[in-house]
């Protein structure tokens, strides 16, 4: 079975979390010469991109709504709707 034929396969059969580097791979790469090697190192760099892509930004977002949470807890005046109370 060639190599160009079990790489086409799996492209063919990731996910949609894949899309994005299927795509540049099909248009970068010679998918007749790419190796499987080559092929699992582009997916584990994309991956590994990925996952430290999301993680200081799903923490900076939470810190963040942690943030406006406690503010407009402590800027409620007597009502709790507004600030100081008035309208």
């Amino acid at each position: 079975m060639p190599t160009s034929w079990v790489v086409e396969k799996i492209l063919r059969s990731l996910t949609n979390d894949f899309e994005s580097i299927v795509c540049t791979i099909e248009e970068l790469k010679d998918l007749l010469v790419l190796s499987m090697e080559e092929l699992a190192e582009s997916l584990e760099a994309y991956e590994q991109r990925r996952g430290k892509k999301h993680e200081p930004h799903d923490q900076a977002l939470q810190a963040q709504l942690d943030l406006d949470e406690t503010q407009n807890t402590q800027s409620r005046g007597p009502r709790g709707k507004e600030r100081g109370g008035r309208r």
